[in-house]
């Protein structure tokens, strides 16, 4: 089997540039926006969605 060589730090740096690069021009409230749909539309969007569900059933977790 032929492996490539994957950096990991750099990939995380790349991703990291991007998304300061894109949150340059925004104001905090486009910011927070900007974040929240990435989370609810992103790879995890399904499991973040469930655990917003979680927390609005469960008024134990509010008290956090």
């Amino acid at each position: 089997m032929t492996t490539t060589p994957f950096d990991c730090v750099q990939s995380k740096r790349e991703a990291q540039k991007r998304i300061a690069e894109q949150l340059a021009t925004l104001s905090r409230e486009e910011q927070v926006a900007f974040f929240r749909h990435e989370a609810a539309t992103g790879e995890l969007g399904e499991w973040w969605q469930r655990l917003r569900e979680t927390r609005s059933s469960s008024p134990e977790l509010d008290a956090e």
